[in-house]
């Protein structure tokens, strides 16, 4: 999730063309709702770090762990302060800093797809 159209939609289109199931949200607080239905077995959360409103990344990667604890936590983001970086190092989640190369990406998911069971 991203507050950006554009980077979301781009996002979206880049992570489809590698034949991923992707969902999009628009703010914080309805991926925490849509992590918390427990409906759909998330592989990867993806999440930016800074957020509209009164929820940030952080706080949906947390909610990702807790939720879903069986998904790759992403945290991406442009400026992550002293702040930030340490609640991210207690989280377990991964952080990729932007701009994010597809690359690096997909090698992320990638080895997160040979990792689970067949």
């Amino acid at each position: 999730m991203d507050d950006d159209p554009a980077i979301l939609d781009g996002s979206r289109a880049l992570l489809e063309q590698w034949g991923c199931q992707v969902e999009c949200v628009a703010t914080g607080a309805e991926a925490i709702a849509r992590l918390g239905t427990g409906d759909i077995p998330y592989d990867a959360v993806l999440c930016d770090l800074q957020l509209p409103g009164d929820t940030d990344g952080m706080d949906v990667i947390d909610a990702a762990k807790r939720l879903q604890p069986e998904a790759l936590a992403v945290l991406v983001s442009g400026a992550t302060g002293p702040d930030a970086l340490q609640r991210l190092r207690h989280s377990g989640a991964t952080l990729l800093t932007k701009p994010v190369a597809p690359a690096k990406l997909r090698a992320l998911l990638s080895t997160r797809r040979h990792a689970q069971p067949a």
